[in-house]
Parts: structure tokens; sequence; C-alpha cells
């Protein structure tokens, strides 16, 4: 599987490393901004020079977060969009003539959908971690006394800083649990479109009905599984990870569902 892998590397590495040029590029507009505010805050803060720094600064920061989440649709989109152009292609169907199961064939491309998808999302979440200390000191020295002033706060009104960061972190694993059922199951409509389907008048529209209802009925499940009060039951990230429990099983059950249908699908239906 390894070196099914790698053919998926090489088949899109030039979107990749598109990608990773436009966050190098923006992260490089980031650090120069950074700098240049730095350097006029220190001559003269309120010149116009450091304004625009300083705007220039909060947009390249702006940028990359816009980023964060482009780059996650670019990729999947890319997975789901090349498997569905494979199984609509009859050259594509050289790589299901080599001494490779049809499992090992898409496990592959799903892996390598979701690994460049973490991937990714790592990088740029480090990106961000390092970016933000970079943009409080620049912005103001003082930014810890802020978090604490805000966090005192918090606290004198029944509320937990730490509580709401939390929670957003919760809300964004969610997130990410959800996007790889949504892709799963979208390889599972492609591959049943274009096996037992395929040919058949409508095919295609009830495919797409087919994943809608799939995701949704899962979104369902997903939207049970979270306690109404989910901001007071957690206050660290140990209850985070037993809330987030369920949701994970869930997804994982249909990812290993969806790989073994397509597997079997396209083992018995595939037209070469």
């Amino acid at each position: 599987m390894l070196r099914l892998i790698k053919y998926e590397l090489r088949k899109n590495r030039a979107l990749l490393l598109t990608i990773l040029g436009v966050i190098v590029a923006l992260e490089a507009y980031f650090l120069v901004s950074a700098h240049l505010a730095e350097k006029y805050q220190i001559t003269s803060s309120l010149s116009s020079a450091a304004q625009r720094a300083e705007v220039n600064l909060v947009v390249s920061m702006s940028l990359l977060a816009f980023a964060s989440f482009g780059t996650a649709m670019a990729v999947f989109i890319m997975g789901v969009a090349g498997y569905s152009r494979e199984l609509n292609q009859k050259t594509s169907y050289l790589i299901f003539m080599t001494p490779n199961s049809t499992m090992a064939i898409v496990g592959s491309k799903l892996l390598f959908t979701l690994f460049t998808g973490v991937a990714f999302a790592a990088l740029l979440a480090a990106l961000a971690f390092a970016d933000f200390n970079v943009m409080a000191s620049v912005v103001s020295p003082e930014w810890r006394g802020y978090y604490n002033l805000l966090d005192a706060f918090m606290t004198n009104n029944n509320l937990s800083l730490t509580g709401a960061l939390l929670t957003i972190a919760f809300y964004v694993s969610v997130v990410f649990l959800s996007i790889i059922a949504t892709v799963s199951v979208a390889y599972f409509a492609i591959t049943l479109s274009a096996t037992f389907m395929r040919g058949k008048k409508g095919h295609a529209l009830v495919s797409v009905l087919l994943f809608l209802v799939i995701s949704w009925g899962i979104s369902r499940l997903t939207s049970l599984m979270i306690p109404d009060d989910v901001y007071r039951i957690m206050g660290n990230a140990s209850d985070m990870t037993r809330i987030i429990a369920p949701q994970a099983l869930l997804d994982a059950g249909v990812l290993a569902l969806s790989l073994v249908s397509c597997a079997w699908m396209l083992k018995k239906r595939v037209d070469l």
C-alpha cells in the first residue's frame, strides 16, 4: 500500500506544491509585516508607515486563517475529484490491473487524502501558534497580562477562558472528524455510481441524493452525541477527549464501512 500512496503523491504533487507555495508566500508576507510593524513601533509608533505596517500584519494573519480553510477544502476536493475522475476514465483503470487488491487501492487513495489533510492541518496549526505569539508581541508586549485580565473577568462572571478555548478546540475537532466521514461517504457514492449504477438512467442524481441523505444522517447522529451543556462540563483536555470519543468511533465506523463497501463494489463490478 505504501507504493500506492507514493503513486498518489506523485500524481498530485503539482497541486500540493502549489498549495505549499501559497502558504509559504503568505507566511513570508506575515513575517515581513511583523518585522516592519516592530521596527516602526520602536521608531515612530504614530506614523502613517507604522499604521500601514500594522494593517498589513492584520491582513496577513487574516489571509493565513482563510488559507487554512481553503487548504482543507482543496485537499479533500482533490481526493474526491481525483477518485471520481479515475472511475470515469477508462485510461485510469490501469491501476486496477496491477497486482494489488481493491482494498489496498481504495485504502491508499482514502488514506492519502486524509493524511495529506492532517499534514497540512498540523503545519498550519503550528504556524498559527507561532504567528500568534509573534503578532501579540509586536502589537502589545503585555498581551499575557490582558489574557490574565480577561480570564479573571470571565471567572468573576462564572465563565472560564480555558473552557472557552477548549470549546473552540472541541468544535474544530468535531468539524475535522465530520469532514473525514463526509469524504468517506463521497467515496462510497462515487463508487456506487461507477459500478452497480453505471449506465442506468439518473445514476449520478441518485448517487448525489444518497450522499446527501447519508451525510445528513451522520450529522444528525453527531448533533445528538454532543451535550447541550458541552461548555460547562468541559474543564480540561481529558473531558474534551471523553466527550468527543463517541463521534470519533462513529466516524471511524463510517470510514471502515465505506472502505470495505468501495473495495467490494470495485472487485465485483469494475468495468475494465
